[in-house]
């Protein structure tokens, strides 16, 4: 095992806002052990990095997966994929040092080396990027709009291209404003899940509310509230909040081309995955990671 693959001291001044909020859902111990999340989902992460190669191929891009940037990489579930693809080396940056320490704990013992593991903001550019930049970058699972401080969010904009080399391809997926609620006073989801526990599988309820805030030229905030609870008692084993900053494809075109990218949509990941295909059509369980979940391309000039 690579001696880097170890969490390092974050440098970034992260909004509060935001580093709140990553302590509160994304360290949230009780999400990593419900059966229905996806955190360890090799099926789905596989066919992601499927369908951003197949994505590449038809733009007449490279495909041929080297050096890889990871941002914002959670779990680190997408690594083993892209090494699958060829990749040598996937740099991996995330804010949750939790997902990194378990990510690491599941997937290091498939890897030989090829991770380098950063703790950061990935606004930290000077970190962890090469001197000539990426020439590829993944960031899937719907991680784009985290920042949901408009500033903050230009940077984290301006930061992905920084990291790219010229004519370098940035592959992500984004929601944007196509999973907003239709009630404007908001939504509410209640499904019967499982609770993987030391002592066997536990029944547990897992509700999620949505709620949609318009902001400045067209955007807006997606608020969540998560709340699971033990379907015996009704115990609640956590309760909070997350957000989702939403930016229409118009916008968020004008957003990437204000810091040297060309932006290409690419549609709903279902036309470029049979996998989330069948899935939808046979569970439909992957909420806005499902048939709202659009496919992008940003290409630094």
């Amino acid at each position: 095992m690579s001696k880097d693959f170890q969490p390092t001291p974050m440098t970034y001044p992260t909004e509060p806002r935001l580093a709140a909020m990553v302590a509160r859902h994304y360290d949230e111990g009780v999400l990593f052990s419900l059966a229905g999340e996806i955190y360890f989902d090799d099926e789905l992460s596989e066919a992601e990095v499927g369908a951003s190669v197949r994505a590449l191929r038809e733009l007449g891009l490279p495909a041929d997966f080297r050096s890889v940037y990871l941002p914002c990489a959670g779990t680190l579930r997408h690594v083993v994929p892209l090494v699958g693809q060829g990749a040598c080396e996937v740099v991996a940056v995330d804010l949750s040092h939790e997902s990194l320490r378990r990510g690491k704990a599941h997937y290091g013992p498939r890897l030989n080396g090829e991770l380098r593991m950063y703790h950061e903001d990935i606004r930290a550019t000077h970190v962890f990027t090469p001197p000539d930049g990426f020439r590829h970058a993944v960031m899937l699972g719907n991680s784009f709009g985290d920042v949901t401080d408009p500033a903050g969010h230009q940077w984290f904009i301006k930061a992905l291209g920084q990291a790219l080399a010229p004519g370098g391809a940035l592959v992500f997926d984004y929601v944007g404003d196509r999973y907003n609620p239709e009630n404007p006073y908001g939504q509410e989801s209640v499904w019967d899940e499982t609770l993987y526990t030391n002592d066997g599988p536990v029944p547990i309820r897992d509700r999620r509310t949505r709620r949609y805030t318009a902001g400045e030229d067209g955007t807006g905030v997606l608020h969540f509230t998560c709340t699971v609870e033990l379907a015996e008692t009704g115990e609640v084993l956590t309760d909070h909040e997350y957000e989702k900053l939403v930016v229409p494809d118009g916008v968020l075109g004008e957003q990437f081309g204000a810091h040297g990218m060309d932006l290409i949509p690419l549609g709903s990941i279902l036309g470029w995955s049979e996998y989330h295909k069948r899935r939808v059509e046979e569970k439909d369980d992957l909420g806005m990671m499902g048939a709202s979940d659009h496919l992008y391309v940003a290409v630094k000039r």
